[in-house]
C-alpha cells in the first residue's frame, strides 16, 4: 500500500470529481501551487494509485446496450484466468474486466449495439472456455450513476452525482467520424488537450483537425450529453482499500421503499455507483472500503433500517481490475 498524505487525498478527490480539471484549478481547492500539484499527479500516476482519467459516455445515446455478466470458473488456477481475462480484454465489445475471490472469479461489461452482436460474442467466449466456465450470470443495466469518493476526505456525501446513462433514447446519435476518433483517445486519457488530440490524429488517421475543431467537438458533444463525466479510477490495493460489488433482488415491498433503501445508498460516502438491472439481480451498488469489517456494518444496518426490502443480496470482492472504461465498442 502506497502513503499518501493529506495534499495527495485532497488532490485524488478533486480529479474524482472532474479527472480534466486543470492543474490550477486544483491547485485554487487544494491550496497549493500549480507546480506542486502537477508533480503529486505525476507522481501518483507513477506510483499506479491513479489507473486512468476517464471519460464517461452516455452509452444507450449512442445506440448501445450494456450486459454485464458473472463467471463461475470454480477449479480454474491463475493461469486459467489470465488466458480468460487476456481474452476478454483483447475484445473490442469489453469496456470492463475485473478479477474476484467469489463467489464468481470473474465480472465484465460488454457493450453492443444489438442482442446478435452480444450473442455472437457470448459464443465466441465459449467457443473458447466451455471446459472451465460452469456458470455465467447476465444482467442488462438500464440505469448507470456515479457518486464521487467523497469519503476520500471523510467528507460527508455531497449532492453532485453523474448519471452514466438510463434506459431508451428517443433517437441514436450519429457519431461523425471525426468525433468517433476523438472519443476513441478521450477514452485512454479524459486530460488530453485539443493540441494532443490534434497530434494524435495525424499519427493514427488521415482526419485532419486542428485545436479550435477539436475543442468545438468535444463542446458539442459535452453539450448534447455524450460526454456525461470525468471521473477517475483508482488502483484500490495502492490505497488500502476494497471494492466490492452487492448485488439486490427486492423482495415484495412496494417500489418506494426500493427507492428510500436505494437514496440511502447514494447517501454512503463508500458507494461509487448505483446500476439498475434487469435479468438475475435487480441493482446493483459498488463499495470501496476499508476493510470486511466496513462492509458487513454497512450492510447490516441498511438492512436492518429497511427490513424485508431485500428478499437476497450477492457480496462479490474485486480483487483486480484489469479493464477498465474503454471506449472500444467504438471500434465496431
Amino acid at each position: 500500500m502506497k502513503e499518501l498524505n493529506s495534499l495527495d487525498i485532497k488532490i485524488l478527490r478533486e480529479l474524482d470529481r472532474d479527472s480534466k480539471a486543470t492543474y490550477s484549478d486544483i491547485a485554487k481547492l487544494v491550496k497549493a501551487t500549480h507546480d506542486t500539484v502537477r508533480y503529486r499527479i505525476q507522481k501518483l500516476v507513477k506510483d499506479q494509485v491513479i489507473f486512468k482519467f476517464q471519460t464517461g459516455l452516455d452509452w444507450t445515446k449512442l445506440g448501445y446496450q450494456v450486459y454485464q455478466m458473472l463467471l463461475r470458473v470454480p477449479a480454474a488456477n491463475e493461469a486459467t484466468l489470465n488466458s480468460i481475462s487476456d481474452f476478454l480484454v483483447g475484445r473490442d465489445e469489453v469496456v470492463w474486466v475485473a478479477k474476484s475471490d467469489g463467489p464468481f472469479e470473474i465480472a465484465i461489461a460488454v457493450h453492443t449495439t444489438s442482442i446478435s452482436d452480444f450473442s455472437m460474442f457470448v459464443d465466441n467466449l465459449l467457443g473458447e472456455f466451455s471446459n472451465v466456465i460452469s456458470e455465467r450470470v447476465l444482467m442488462l443495466n438500464t440505469f448507470h450513476e456515479y457518486l464521487p469518493r467523497d469519503f476520500l476526505t471523510d467528507s460527508k456525501r455531497q449532492p453532485k452525482k453523474t448519471k452514466f446513462f438510463s434506459t431508451h433514447p428517443e433517437n441514436v446519435y450519429e457519431l461523425e467520424e471525426e468525433d468517433r476518433a476523438i472519443l476513441l483517445i478521450l477514452g485512454e486519457n479524459s486530460r488530453y488537450s485539443a493540441s494532443d488530440i490534434e497530434k494524435i490524429l495525424k499519427k493514427r488517421s488521415k482526419i485532419n483537425l486542428n485545436q479550435a475543431q477539436i475543442s468545438y467537438r468535444i463542446k458539442k458533444l459535452l453539450n448534447d450529453e455524450i460526454i456525461v463525466g470525468s471521473p477517475l479510477a483508482i488502483r484500490h490495493s495502492k490505497m488500502g482499500l476494497l471494492q466490492y460489488k452487492v448485488l439486490f433482488r427486492f423482495g415484495r415491498s412496494d417500489s418506494a421503499d426500493w427507492e428510500k433503501l436505494l437514496q440511502e445508498c447514494r447517501k454512503l460516502p463508500q458507494c461509487v455507483f448505483l446500476v439498475k438491472q434487469l435479468g438475475a439481480w435487480d441493482y446493483e451498488i459498488d463499495l470501496e472500503v476499508r476493510d470486511a469489517g466496513e462492509i458487513r456494518a454497512i450492510l447490516s444496518k441498511l438492512f436492518s433500517k429497511y427490513p424485508g426490502v431485500v428478499r437476497e443480496h450477492l457480496t462479490l470482492p474485486i480483487r483486480e481490475v484489469v479493464k477498465f472504461g474503454a471506449h472500444t465498442p467504438l471500434n465496431l
